[in-house]
């Protein structure tokens, strides 16, 4: 080629691309082309055939000039290109046989040996689960590449035929006949490029309308993709789940059929080793039943699933570990909070009855009484040993009690929440359990109870008041109180001398009765009080009261 003939074709290359065809030359071309209507399978496989001579005929042409080349810039230069032609041929000769077979034919190499590497090996493990999802979004994507594709070329082909047009345009004119040799030339490269961009447009047309196929509804395709789902993964995550649920139920059951022969309490630590290392292994054996069913199964999608929620809840806990050491103490009965012992939780007290996955604490004076705490909640607490008499609660349900202000109360309900009491005439009174074990009440239902009265006579029996009146006073208190049958609940009656006073001399009665006459006790203090008014009646005692001296100063 003369320097001359080079220079004209790149003056026409300079012409023929600095103009481009307008948007409608465009949509005219895209329009021809889709009137043409889908192409067929046989005309798919003809343009491909097309294609991969042209390719080959380019890599002859290729290694010539490789062989006539003379810099190795050059050389490689054409090396990269026929390696390009090559790949290129492949892809076609595979889709040649694909759409000819009906069989999809996929890309396989041969990998050579790497060193081992933890990434890459974890990435091997994860990558089941991206293919999966890389497969589930697969159709969308390739149709997405199918049309931007054909838009690709539609939007190329305009620009090619323009060009062919110029140069048949410039052909027509000239009639220099060497340089109408390089037209006719240049016209034949170009002709042959829109040639292979129609039968690509074709080939790519075909593959869209192959993997589109007839219209369906939304419905019809969500109740393929479900039923696909629970033939295949449905199927494969329901057996794994039962799996997993069966061999729990069954270690549970023979962890309690043990348990139900080992009747010592407390359990011994052996027997507490024993319940640490079964619940591990029970919760292990059974995530590994679930894991080696998808394992059988071959679904590694699910099984990269389940590892990687395996591996995330096994990293997530790992800053738990104190907390985990700490209950691990606990059912081991080794921690600061022990079976059998006295504990304070929620403001009240509690005995520590069992310590497993869970707490149980009971409190046998409340009714209700008895709670489930999960183990982490117990954590920190300190117990105590405890009197076998050590009270639980003040009270007991019915039981009578003497209130601050001097008033009674009869306990109908008292719950790890509230205490419910009748007071004197049938109202009720609620309070905080917790506020309640804080105040200071006296209980007449435990044991014995006692009622004291303080009656004062006057000075003028002073030489009496410790030895006859006393008696006199016991004896007519005692006859009343058995006369009306209060005297079956009285226990002991005394009557004493107790003080002088600024205005008498005072008697104390003092009466203690049974827990039977609980609920009788302020009518028994009344009751006191009258028979003490009428023995001073009785007897003719004189009652003082509080008198005014007077002192007047002696008269000069």
């Amino acid at each position: 080629m003369t320097p001359k003939s080079f220079i004209v074709q790149i003056f026409f290359l300079c012409l023929l691309f600095a103009s481009l065809p307008s948007a409608q030359a465009v949509s005219e071309e895209k329009d021809t082309l889709q009137s043409a209507g889908p192409p067929s399978a046989l005309q798919t496989l003809k343009d491909l055939r097309l294609s991969i001579e042209a390719i080959d005929k380019d890599i002859l042409e290729k290694e010539e000039s490789y062989a006539k080349a003379l810099m190795e810039e050059r050389k490689k230069a054409i090396r990269m290109e026929v390696s390009h032609l090559l790949r290129l041929k492949d892809a076609y000769q595979r889709e040649f046989e694909s759409i000819a077979s009906g069989i999809e034919i996929e890309e396989t190499a041969q990998a050579p040996l790497k060193a081992f590497r933890i990434e890459e090996e974890l990435m091997e493990v994860l990558r089941p689960l991206v293919e999966g999802l890389k497969q589930m979004t697969s159709r969308p994507r390739e149709l997405e590449r199918l049309r931007k594709d054909i838009t690709f070329y539609e939007n190329h082909l305009p620009e090619i035929r323009y060009a062919i047009s110029k140069v048949e345009g410039f052909m027509a004119k000239t009639e220099d006949e060497q340089l109408s040799l390089h037209l006719e030339e240049l016209l034949m490269n170009w002709q042959e490029k829109e040639q292979e961009v129609i039968r690509q447009i074709r080939r790519l047309r075909f593959q869209l309308e192959q993997k589109t196929g007839p219209d369906e509804s939304m419905l019809v395709t969500m109740q393929k993709g479900v039923t696909n789902f629970v033939k295949t993964r449905g199927r494969n995550l329901f057996l794994a789940f039962s799996a997993f649920i069966t061999t729990f139920l069954l270690l549970r059951l023979a962890y309690w059929k043990w348990s139900q022969n080992q009747k010592k309490s407390p359990p011994p630590f052996y027997h507490r080793l024993l319940q640490v290392i079964f619940h591990s292994t029970t919760a292990f054996v059974s995530v590994s039943a679930a894991l080696l069913l998808l394992y059988a199964f071959g679904d590694w999608m699910l099984l990269s699933i389940a590892l990687l929620l395996l591996i995330t809840l096994i990293w997530s806990a790992r800053n738990g570990m104190a907390q985990f050491w700490e209950q691990g103490k606990l059912i081991l009965n080794m921690g600061t909070l022990r079976e059998g012992e006295r504990v304070i939780y929620t403001g009240l007290p509690w005995k520590v009855q069992k310590l497993g996955l869970h707490g149980i604490l009971i409190n046998p004076s409340l009714e209700g009484g008895m709670l489930r705490i999960p183990l982490k909640h117990l954590v920190g607490m300190q117990s105590r040993p405890y009197e076998e008499d050590e009270p639980w609660f003040p009270s007991e349900k019915n039981d009578v009690l003497l209130l601050e202000d001097g008033s009674i109360a009869k306990i109908l309900m008292q719950t790890p929440e509230q205490v419910v009491a009748e007071l004197e005439g049938g109202a009720r009174r609620t309070w905080a359990a917790v506020d309640f074990l804080g105040l200071s009440l006296c209980n007449l239902s435990r044991k014995k109870f006692g009622i004291s009265v303080t009656m004062g006579l006057d000075y003028g029996y002073q030489a009496e008041i410790t030895n006859k009146i006393p008696g006199l006073l016991e004896q007519y208190v005692r006859k009343h109180l058995d006369r009306e049958n209060h005297n079956r609940y009285l226990q002991y009656l005394d009557v004493i001398f107790l003080e002088t006073g600024p205005y008498a001399l005072n008697l104390r009665v003092f009466a203690v009765f049974s827990p039977e006459a609980a609920e009788e006790y302020l009518n028994l203090q009344r009751k006191i009080r009258k028979l003490c008014m009428e023995a001073s009646s009785h007897y003719g005692w004189c009652i003082p009261f509080p008198r005014l001296a007077l002192h007047r100063p002696a008269s000069d």
